[in-house]
């Protein structure tokens, strides 16, 4: 009647990932990784839409006393971006007003020694993934001439304006991945 004294078949442990596929584009908030032999935690996850279904993810990463953005961004291979966000005045004092005037950031722009190229302009959403509000935006992506650096310049209002710099990495330069 009740088998009280047999034995509980043990139970195999099934992990909810492939431990053999840990990988950047994997990464959701509480995962740490390496970087420039530096441990970062993911401390935030954001969501782009492009429209006609293509999303692209970034992550807010933190270690002791730095804070960065990882942008992945899928074309026919995976680009990292990794991005630190910087005021649009240090960029020029007078960008801010030249993208009211004329609708849009000059087409060149130098910062720190780098001449960085306007590449493309997308209209976009925005969200936290903790949350469904989806903000409207516009951002100019710049390349400097070997395409090792990118810049970021973004207009969510009529007067609010952001911009990001930084470099494109390979997702091999990462290591050491632990999702939560």
């Amino acid at each position: 009647m009740f088998n009280w004294f047999k034995k509980k078949k043990k139970e195999e442990y099934k992990p909810n990932f492939d431990p053999s596929d840990l990988s950047v584009s994997k990464l959701k908030k509480g995962a740490f990784l390496d970087y420039n032999l530096e441990t970062w935690q993911v401390t935030a996850q954001y969501e782009y839409d492009w429209g006609n279904e293509y999303f692209t993810d970034e992550f807010q990463l933190k270690n002791i006393d730095q804070v960065y953005y990882l942008y992945l961004q899928e074309d026919d291979e995976l680009q990292c971006q990794w991005l630190q966000k910087i005021n649009p005045r240090q960029i020029d004092p007078q960008l801010t007003q030249h993208i009211k005037t004329h609708d849009v950031p000059p087409s060149e722009i130098l910062y720190e020694g780098t001449r960085y190229f306007r590449g493309r302009e997308s209209v976009g959403y925005f969200r936290n993934i903790e949350n469904d509000n989806w903000e409207e935006f516009i951002v100019w992506v710049y390349y400097d001439e070997k395409d090792e650096k990118v810049m970021h310049i973004e207009r969510w209002d009529e007067d609010e304006f952001e911009a990001t710099v930084g470099i494109i990495l390979k997702e091999y330069e990462f290591s050491n991945i632990i999702l939560p």
